[in-house]
């Protein structure tokens, strides 16, 4: 299979610096902006806005278009549904959420999701393919301790090297799931305890469903490198 990919991804965040932003949204870094006493600029004013007394509210979002080519796709093993006349595609994913902060301990989060394609009426995956809108990710948070979190709801999760858990990005609709986290982060270990389920892909509105088997564990690194030989 050959294919040829254009890629263009455009970040609202772009102009206030890419080191803030982080592939898994919830966990981008803009509380500088909170004692910052430089006048926000762009989109900086919609990256921490104070409503009152300790809340605090963000907003972002994200565009990737996406056009392809194919010539065997796949080796030629697709679906019969799948017309080899249909050698093109053009991807579309729009994301847009926000973050609330009530205090220091307590944070909810939320994203809507939007991917759509076009010029393909046949895919070989239309379930990660299209999902004309969803709410991608809801969930609150609660740091109990000093290296104590726990997380209830719709959310992205990767561990190790992406292969059983992952956010799934190469794919335009990106995967997340229903789940309970309990994380442990001190400066060398990191230790979750979990409990998830996989939300399935639609391609409808608001239609997502939840898979029936739960997966129930835990994930546990530890850092052996010293922090002042890991690159910037």
């Amino acid at each position: 299979m050959r294919k040829i990919i254009f890629a263009v991804t455009l970040l609202l965040g772009t102009l206030f610096g890419q080191s803030q932003i982080n592939i898994v949204r919830y966990n981008d870094k803009f509380s500088y902006l909170k004692n910052d006493t430089i006048p926000k600029k762009n989109f900086e004013k919609i990256k921490y806005i104070h409503l009152y007394k300790n809340v605090n509210i963000s907003f972002g979002g994200e565009i990737r278009e996406q056009f392809q080519y194919y010539n065997n796709q796949n080796f030629g093993d697709v679906p019969p549904s799948f017309k080899q006349a249909c050698t093109v595609q053009l991807w579309h994913r729009a994301m847009a959420h926000t973050n609330i902060e009530l205090g220091s301990k307590l944070r909810m989060f939320a994203q809507l999701g939007s991917t759509l394609r076009f010029l393909n009426p046949y895919p070989a995956v239309p379930e990660i393919d299209e999902n004309q809108l969803s709410l991608h990710q809801a969930f609150i948070d609660y740091q109990f301790k000093k290296k104590w979190m726990a997380r209830l709801g719709r959310q992205e999760i990767s561990y190790g090297n992406h292969r059983l858990i992952t956010f799934r990005e190469g794919p335009n609709t990106r995967l997340t799931f229903n789940a309970a986290v309990i994380e442990y982060h001190s400066g060398k270990r990191k230790v979750d305890v979990f409990a998830m389920s996989q939300v399935i892909s639609k391609t409808g509105v608001l239609d997502d469903q939840s898979f029936k088997d739960i997966i129930i564990g835990a994930y546990a690194s530890e850092r052996i490198v010293p922090h002042k030989l890991l690159l910037n």
